[in-house]
């Protein structure tokens, strides 16, 4: 520190550069030295905005720095970061959006550089443009969705998508047109697009597309709609078969699983008894529509139980014995616990799979420390 001070004091070295053009500001910060970062700056306050040959400025090279050997350690990153980005001698907002010669802004080198999400965060606060694209044309979200799903990387989706993130290339992907005319309950559409290619409907009742689809769309407000026109239109559907061949079309031809999942989604808890009573088998799920996906579809199991009073018992308790297992099973513990409420033991050990196991057998076997501890 004694030494930065005394060299910037007495020589014009500041604005130096090596071969690779960063200045002593870019190492200081690729280091970890944020005191030398504050000492640096303060000497020269417009240094902030100094690139180097690849157009990095010196939070690029603070980003590169937590990939190297040397400064491997989470905690020193997390401390450097918060530092960096909270410091007084410089506004972190003139120059958090500043892009290197490939177009990347801090926020976006991290994500391509599978930064810790912890440190991710912290830039997403201050990155005034979320949207900002790269060379390739893509977005934060775009380079988050290329990563593998993590617990980490969904916490990171939602904080981009809460920010105001969007991703073209998502859209592109995963939404077909038949998807976004039953998004919009534009259901004349949607027939013209059936009649034009029958196959559209494996798209619309696809289970892994839609999963897909829901990660934005549950996400964002002008999409709150989805859910309930999409039920609208499977109810159309269903019933313009009816009206046309007098029998139960698409339930027979095995789309009441996707019928009774889309009914689910929305609340539509009318259309659920209808479908039900129709079919009550459905309740054990259908094709690649487990019980589990249908329960999962509301947001409260208490509410869920509730509006389907006319149902069998025993039905009602196949479906939340199977949900309950399949939650122990894969450690979702908050939604474990609003399914099993006010429980009492005896209810608790009456959820037993087809082995005979309580889901504390289940929880166990797959490793769900939390669940395991909850239990």
């Amino acid at each position: 520190m004694q030494v930065v001070k005394y060299l910037v004091s007495t020589y014009d070295l500041i604005n130096s550069t090596d071969k690779q053009g960063d200045t002593p500001l870019h190492i200081a910060a690729c280091r970890g030295h944020i005191s030398i970062v504050d000492v640096l700056i303060k000497a020269s306050p417009s240094f902030v905005h100094s690139k180097n040959h690849a157009g990095e400025t010196f939070p690029h090279t603070a980003i590169t720095g937590f990939q190297t050997p040397t400064f491997r350690r989470l905690d020193r990153q997390v401390v450097f970061m918060k530092q960096l980005t909270t410091s007084k001698s410089y506004n972190i907002e003139e120059i958090i959006n500043t892009t290197d010669n490939e177009g990347r802004t801090p926020l976006l080198l991290a994500i391509h550089g599978n930064i810790d999400s912890d440190l991710v965060e912290l830039l997403i606060v201050f990155s005034i443009n979320v949207n900002k694209r790269d060379n390739q044309g893509m977005t934060p979200l775009d380079l988050l969705k290329q990563r593998p799903v993590s617990p980490s990387s969904e916490i990171l989706r939602r904080q981009l998508i809460s920010a105001g993130s969007r991703s073209e290339s998502w859209d592109q992907q995963y939404a077909s047109p038949i998807d976004w005319a039953a998004a919009n309950d534009h259901y004349d559409l949607v027939r013209e697009l059936l009649r034009l290619n029958s196959n559209s409907l494996i798209k619309l009742s696809s289970l892994r597309r839609i999963h897909r689809l829901e990660v934005v769309w549950d996400d964002e407000e002008q999409f709150d709609d989805v859910a309930k026109n999409r039920s609208l239109v499977a109810q159309k559907l269903l019933h313009e078969g009816d009206h046309k061949r007098g029998k139960n079309t698409l339930i027979g031809s095995g789309y009441g699983g996707w019928l009774l999942y889309t009914a689910a989604s929305a609340g539509d808890f009318a259309f659920v008894q209808e479908l039900l009573h129709r079919d009550a088998l459905l309740v054990f799920g259908e094709g690649e529509y487990g019980v589990t996906d249908i329960l999962s579809m509301s947001s409260d199991g208490g509410q869920f139980e509730e509006n389907i009073g006319g149902l069998p018992s025993v039905y009602k308790q196949e479906m939340k014995n199977g949900a309950v297992h399949a939650l122990a099973r894969g450690g979702n513990l908050d939604i474990l616990t609003d399914l099993l409420g006010d429980c009492s033991n005896d209810k608790v050990l009456s959820y037993r799979d087809i082995q005979g196991s309580t889901i504390l057998h289940t929880a166990a076997g797959r490793g769900q420390v939390e669940v395991v501890k909850y239990l």
